[in-house]
């Protein structure tokens, strides 16, 4: 169960990245799907359980300062703020630092994990009385017109679950490492066949003057079958590029060169 919605969820954010610039692949390995999901899942779930121990800690310092305890109370206040604050500092260690821990980024990530709980424990919630409604076991318990309303309340839930996962597959995903789960690529250099360095040429892509590499390149993703590039022109007299489908053939080898930026373009 617990796989099945990690995979479920992987799939959405990756996807959802590549829809931003005009591309989707059912071609990745399971793994990386598996990856994003679990992340995402554990932040979400890291944030709230945060959130939740601060304010118990608020609550007993509250109780420590109607009975004149402040010492205490001024503790746990201090540990109420830091567990406020740990989420924020995560996603900045995670993302190598990539994300700010005073950029509007990084916070509007964490409100987003922080609310976003609540619309998916919801919609598991209407999703589970919805099967056991419509299961052989519920017999007359749940009517037509009650399956309509529980129908209705999932439904309703989806495009609030699905602007968190966008927001998160769009300011977040980018920044995290794939081997935590994350979408961010090095650059790369690419080793061209000819044909592939006639195609790159056409494409406008930086070969160098030895016509042996070119790059570096930005790399969106790549299989055993393609390469997607991101163009380093992307506006011509007639279109608006966004990437670059590129077969794996044309290249005789592809080679990380050095991490990104700090801040993406």
């Amino acid at each position: 169960m617990a796989a099945g919605v990690c995979f479920i969820v992987g799939l959405l954010i990756v996807n959802l990245r590549l829809a931003l610039y005009g591309v989707f692949t059912a071609g990745f390995v399971r793994t990386e799907y598996m990856l994003a999901g679990a992340l995402f899942c554990f932040l979400i779930g890291f944030t709230q359980g945060a959130v939740f121990l601060s304010r118990s800690l608020a609550n007993t310092a509250l109780d420590n300062l109607r009975e004149r305890k402040r010492l205490i109370a001024g503790f746990e206040l201090v540990a109420c703020a830091s567990m406020l604050w740990l989420p924020v500092w995560v996603l900045s260690l995670i993302s190598d630092y990539r994300l700010s821990f005073l950029h509007w980024r990084t916070w509007l990530i964490y409100f987003g994990l922080f609310f976003g709980i609540h619309f998916v424990g919801d919609f598991v919630k209407e999703l589970f009385d919805f099967l056991k409604g419509v299961s052989a076991d519920a017999g007359e318990s749940f009517s037509p017109t009650k399956l309509q309303s529980v129908l209705y309340q999932v439904l309703s839930l989806l495009p609030f679950i699905l602007i968190t996962l966008t927001l998160y597959a769009h300011y977040a995903y980018p920044y995290f490492s794939p081997a935590l789960g994350g979408g961010r690529k090095d650059q790369v250099l690419l080793v061209p066949t000819d044909e592939g360095r006639e195609i790159c040429l056409q494409m406008r892509l930086p070969v160098q003057p030895d016509g042996r590499t070119v790059g570096p390149v930005d790399i969106l993703t790549e299989s055993q079958d393609e390469v997607i590039v991101l163009p380093t022109q992307r506006k011509s007299a007639e279109l608006n590029i966004r990437a670059i489908r590129l077969k794996r053939s044309l290249f005789n080898a592809v080679v990380n060169v050095s991490p990104k930026p700090p801040f993406l373009k």
